[in-house]
């Protein structure tokens, strides 16, 4: 009799609490333990192989955003700068002016013209050696000579830079993007509008300084670091990181194209005069 009781007694509680479940309630509570077994099933060599995925580092990261950047291994200057037959002579990059040390000559090749390439006031062209846009600009007045001039900034990537100074004049696109009144000052500043250039187009005109008629081709490139007696003297300002990051730009033109034969043929090693 007492355990019909009890039977009873064990009837009427599921009763009481199935009554206190709704219909809803019920099957979230079936799919709960059904999804607590799904999880308690999944295999342990699975849940250590995903607990055991490396993250990726920080140098991957920086190295894959320099490969969706640019590749600036990959530029190849493909057109003249200048006719090589109007020049004497190209001092080198790392020479020394005067005995002394000077960014002018240290950080960029010097381009002596001939006589006859500016007589009677006449100037040579010079072009892009490949595409590039030009960034920053100065037009100034010389203090010694009153002689106006042109510096052209151009960036050809992200890393590699192209700068020419002692320019005579420039094409009028560059005057309408920059400036027709000189300053008392060769300070750099950015252009009103950023200019692309495709190489072979004309980018000035010069006929070089006003008594030795040379001017200069400076290449920066932030991933070179040449070697001095003591590099750490010339990381202190923006001069010295100018000699640091120089290169010399005849290196981007390769050396079994039809143009470096004709630079090599007139010029030689660079170095001069060859007449």
């Amino acid at each position: 009799m007492k355990s019909n009781n009890a039977l009873i007694f064990l009837l009427l509680g599921l009763i009481l609490v199935s009554g206190c479940v709704s219909p809803n309630e019920s099957e979230n509570i079936v799919d709960n333990i059904k999804t607590e077994q799904k999880v308690e099933q999944i295999p342990e060599p699975i849940k250590e192989a995903v607990n055991n995925i490396p993250e990726i580092s920080e140098e991957k990261k920086v190295s894959e955003q320099k490969i969706n950047s640019s590749d600036s291994s990959q530029i190849v200057f493909t057109n003249l700068i200048f006719d090589p037959k109007l020049v004497s002579h190209i001092t080198p990059l790392g020479e020394l002016n005067g005995g002394y040390e000077e960014a002018q000559t240290i950080a960029g090749v010097m381009i002596n013209l001939k006589p006859e390439a500016v007589a009677g006031g006449k100037q040579i062209e010079v072009r892009a050696p490949t595409d590039m846009t030009l960034e920053k600009y100065a037009y100034y007045k010389s203090p010694n000579d009153g002689q106006e001039g042109w510096v052209l900034i151009f960036q050809i990537s992200p890393e590699i830079e192209l700068k020419i100074d002692h320019i005579t004049s420039v094409p009028k696109i560059i005057v309408d993007a920059t400036t027709s009144m000189p300053k008392q000052t060769s300070a750099e500043e950015y252009a009103k509008n950023k200019l692309l250039f495709k190489a072979g187009d004309i980018i000035a005109y010069t006929s070089g300084t006003s008594l030795a008629h040379n001017w200069n081709i400076y290449l920066t490139d932030t991933r070179q670091t040449n070697n001095f007696i003591n590099t750490e003297r010339y990381s202190v300002d923006g001069a010295g990181n100018k000699m640091l990051r120089s290169r010399c730009p005849f290196d981007f033109y390769p050396n079994d194209n039809s143009v470096f034969f004709e630079l090599a043929y007139y010029v030689g090693d660079f170095v001069g005069p060859f007449n």
